[in-house]
This record gives C-alpha cells, structure tokens and sequence, in this order.
C-alpha cells in the first residue's frame, strides 16, 4: 500500500495500520505460543509505531506547513513491479 500512495498524509496512515496490524499478529503469537514476552513486544510496537510516531510526524507535517503530493521519480507500475521483485527475491 505504502508503493502506491501519492500524499504524505496517507503514507503515515498506512504506516500506522501496519504497525497495529503487526501488533495484532504478535499478540496471536504470544496467546498461541504461551509467550508472555511477545505481549510485551505487542504493546511496545502497537504504542509507539502505532500511535506515537504518526502522531509526531502528522504535526511535524502540520508544523513545517507540508500539504502537498510527494514527487514520485519513477511510475506506480515500475515501482510496484520492483516491490513485488523485492518480496519475491527471498523465496527464490
């Protein structure tokens, strides 16, 4: 998602949902595997991936007074090309 987003304010979004997805994943871990420390982890990622750092860069955005698109150098086709190659780079 984050290939394709042309705004800043969208980039940080998608940041933040991954970031409380990869909570979520980690806290199934913990409960699946009986490991009390991988909640611990959980709620680390999910408070300051999930909530602190957007929140610190939405009001640097608003601070330095950034609305506008981000220049991409390279199309959305390119680009989701080389990302789709960097994920499956490792399974080969």
């Amino acid at each position: 998602m984050m290939l394709y987003q042309d705004r800043l304010s969208a980039l940080i979004n998608v940041f933040a949902l991954h970031a409380i997805l990869l909570a979520g994943i980690r806290h199934v871990a913990s409960h699946i595997q009986h490991e009390p420390y991988l909640y611990v982890t959980a709620v680390i990622a999910l408070g300051f991936k999930g909530f602190v750092i957007p929140i610190a860069l939405r009001r640097m955005i608003v601070r330095l007074g950034i609305h506008r698109e981000i220049e991409t150098v390279v199309g959305i086709g390119p680009t989701m090309l080389a990302g789709i190659a960097l994920v499956a780079l490792p399974w080969w």
